[in-house]
């Protein structure tokens, strides 16, 4: 049996990219932010530790807040799954349902050689 490549889960939640790529975001008005791949553990852990506040086909916001927007609109957890793979970003509940799965910019997930 071949030894595949573990995933790399240290990048992971608190997930530094996606806090990263979220003050980025906030402080370039010309850059958005990808959505970042996650693990199958990952997307079910924000799925199950509190209700998502939103659920639907492309997937769910989770339902605490984890920060906001200047204009004190709350910013949430999103994560989708696209084509059986799952990402999460930072957005607000209006980003959410105005999302356009085939407009998405997807960030594949980082994996390492360990």
């Amino acid at each position: 049996m071949k030894n595949l490549p573990k995933q790399e889960t240290v990048t992971l939640w608190p997930c530094p990219k996606i806090e990263q790529n979220l003050a980025r975001e906030q402080s370039e008005t010309d850059y958005i932010a990808p959505w970042v791949e996650i693990g199958d553990e990952e997307y079910w852990w924000f799925l199950e530790c509190v209700p998502p506040l939103m659920l639907d086909h492309r997937g769910y916001v989770n339902s605490e807040p984890y920060s906001s927007t200047p204009d004190g609109q709350d910013i949430y957890v999103g994560v989708i799954e696209v084509k059986g793979k799952f990402y999460a970003k930072m957005v607000t509940l209006a980003e959410y349902t105005h999302l356009n799965l085939s407009q998405v910019s997807l960030q594949p997930r980082v994996l390492t050689n360990a």
